[in-house]
């Protein structure tokens, strides 16, 4: 098939993930997505597949409705302002995107790691006495709060997994790259989840692209893996001894977003409403011993779940369930599944473990990399007729 160039829906898509994070002085992605998209509206007709008109309209509704709600309605429309990118994106992506664009996705979604992720390390090379939430705040990048943000490079491994089988020896060697920063950063940046969401994103990738595809690859990653080991060690295995402390600090978030949701179970308390509420549903008093309770304040539950139940109680938790069950039904019904796409579905089950530890929906790369992942999930069917 003669390569086409990228039309408007996808150039948009593309510059704006390209960008993302960036410390410009004008963000050029948006502006750039705002008028491809806009141009894309104007001159095609969009072939949304029933995924995406049934799982987005119910879950903007729930979150609008959170915004009314919450105690604190500037923060609610903040924290709802940051999802229209994400929102933009999905739309191009499950209206408009064509599918043999895809392999240009997965070389771009590849930058994450190699970009963001490099500059990373060059912050904690170039700042060797600083901590690591230091070394976030250092880096300048506009979408990272704290090291387990580190997480999303984690997220995104299977697609320079995917790259590996299709392209030329003069790239492989970008995604070999991808593969170590993320890695790298696992061990220099202490991120426990960030180790156990690669596990998991490169297992379910193995898993679903078959035998041949694994063999190739399984010597080189577990050179990696050891690499990994002998590195935490030169450094006093840090992140090793991270593993054996404890992870009980998440329970009392939990605790306060359950005992949120049992007070108002129907729609929530409201979009955002966790930083302001948390700290009257959670008594530490009433902790067992063993619980670490953490003085700090903390603004998302750390467990995504947990938050939208919270904030958004049943109606808002059952909508976003709709939102990524309905894609990846589409997709794994779909007969003619690709390397790409099972890159997306392992992107989507490391998403769901991280989400269980940390992220929040109004972390603005979380929304982004969801509805990215789910957006493609829902355009797979379309573009493939």
């Amino acid at each position: 098939m003669k390569w086409k160039p990228p039309g408007s829906a996808e150039s948009g898509i593309f510059l704006y993930l390209l960008t993302f994070s960036l410390p410009l002085p004008i963000d050029l992605g948006l502006l750039g997505l705002a008028i491809c998209g806009s141009h894309t509206a104007l001159s095609r007709t969009p072939r949304f597949s029933y995924p995406a008109r049934l799982g987005l309209p119910p879950f903007l509704l729930a979150v609008g409705l959170g915004c009314l709600l919450s105690p604190d309605q500037t923060r609610a429309l903040h924290l709802m302002l940051a999802l229209i990118p994400a929102t933009l994106i999905y739309l191009l992506l499950a209206g408009y995107f064509e599918r043999r664009h895809t392999s240009t996705l997965a070389w771009v979604l590849t930058t994450f790691p190699l970009g963001l992720g490099g500059w990373l390390l060059i912050t904690a090379i170039l700042h060797p006495d600083q901590s690591p939430s230091e070394w976030i705040t250092a880096s300048g990048l506009t979408a990272f709060r704290v090291p387990n943000d580190t997480v999303l490079f984690a997220i995104l491994l299977p697609f320079p997994l995917a790259l590996l089988g299709g392209v030329g020896h003069r790239s492989r060697w970008l995604c070999w790259s991808a593969l170590a920063v993320v890695l790298l950063l696992a061990v220099i940046y202490r991120s426990r989840l960030t180790l156990l969401v690669s596990t998991v994103t490169v297992g379910t990738f193995f898993l679903l692209a078959g035998t041949p595809y694994r063999r190739r690859l399984l010597r080189r990653l577990a050179f990696l893996a050891v690499s990994i080991l002998v590195l935490d060690g030169v450094l006093g295995f840090r992140l090793s001894g991270k593993f054996l402390s404890t992870w009980s600090s998440r329970l009392p978030l939990w605790l306060a977003a359950w005992h949120m949701f049992l007070d108002a179970p129907g729609l929530g308390h409201g979009t955002g409403s966790y930083l302001g509420l948390y700290r009257q549903y959670l008594d530490p008093a009433d902790l067992p011993a063993w619980i670490v309770f953490d003085q700090r304040l903390t603004p998302w539950a750390h467990n995504l779940y947990l938050e939208l139940l919270a904030e958004l109680g049943l109606a808002g938790f059952l909508s976003f369930l709709g939102l990524v069950s309905l894609p990846l039904r589409n997709l794994l019904a779909f007969q003619e599944k690709t390397i790409f796409g099972y890159a997306f579905i392992a992107a989507f089950v490391g998403f769901s473990i991280a989400a269980l530890f940390e992220l929040s929906l109004w972390r603005q790369w979380v929304g982004l990399t969801l509805l990215t992942i789910i957006g493609w999930m829902s355009s797979n069917q379309h573009c493939s007729k």
